[in-house]
């Protein structure tokens, strides 16, 4: 039996190796410690380059995707899995602070937004109490009660409450802005009460005498003077201003029929 034997023959060139046949065969190449750290560190920024990328079409994903709680938890599970294997620790520090950011600033939003709507409800609230109570103490006519209330509720608002010095005091009270005429008489708008107002519409019965109980409508008698046939005061034939400053002046003076 014959066999074949292969013997490495290295001749004088350095570095190269010899087969029996004459090929030159180059030699192993080896790397120190700096290369094979390099090659690593390329590899890793490599691999964390790739799963950026990902990361940014998954959380895209996220806000478009319409799924369950249950499937966003999921998902939301393994994108943290990605971002700790992905990013630095400074970097998931930043992303956090400004996730907590965000949530804060949306729960802010979304409580001055529930805040203004209960402020709203609890004002119209007041608003019309106030003025169906006040339509009881003027003696609207309780079929009239809903229909004051639609001609008054637009132009009322809470009005904060001042001290003589002008400081508000915390108090808040219903003002309507009420259109009257002045003493030459012009168009006006007043600010007034509720109470105020209404009693004011009870004794204009040319204008409002529908709304009232036992109103006589203008046409049918009285006097055209500021005066009744008594001598009483007919607010009929005063402007606003003008009834305001009586009121005051004379609170308990007794106001003429029409």
């Amino acid at each position: 039996m014959y066999r074949t034997l292969f013997v490495t023959h290295y001749d004088d060139s350095e570095g190269e190796t010899k087969t029996p046949g004459g090929e030159t065969k180059e030699p192993e190449k080896t790397f120190n410690q700096a290369q094979l750290n390099e090659v690593v560190e390329k590899r890793v920024a490599k691999m964390k380059s790739e799963n950026r990328q990902m990361l940014t079409k998954f959380e895209t994903l996220q806000l478009t995707l319409k799924t369950d709680s249950e499937g966003r938890e999921a998902m939301e599970i393994e994108m943290e899995d990605l971002r700790q294997r992905t990013l630095t620790q400074d970097e998931i520090q930043k992303r956090e602070a400004k996730k907590a950011a965000d949530k804060y600033t949306k729960d802010l939003e979304v409580a001055k937004s529930d805040a203004e709507t209960w402020k709203s409800e609890y004002n119209g609230l007041r608003i019309s109490y106030e003025i169906n109570g006040a339509s009881a103490d003027n003696k609207v006519l309780p079929e009239s009660y809903e229909m004051v209330e639609a001609f008054l509720s637009p132009n009322t608002k809470l009005v904060e409450l001042r001290d003589g010095e002008g400081v508000g005091t915390g108090k808040y009270e219903s003002m309507v802005d009420f259109s009257d005429v002045d003493s030459e008489g012009k168009p006006i708008v007043a600010q007034m009460t509720v109470p105020a107002v209404l009693k004011r519409m009870s004794e204009l019965p040319e204008k409002y005498g529908n709304l009232f109980e036992g109103q006589k409508i203008s046409g049918t008698g009285g006097s055209s003077g500021s005066s009744g046939p008594t001598g009483k005061v007919d607010p009929s034939k005063m402007s606003t201003e003008d009834y305001i400053k009586y009121r005051k002046e004379n609170p308990q003076a007794a106001l003429g029929s029409f």
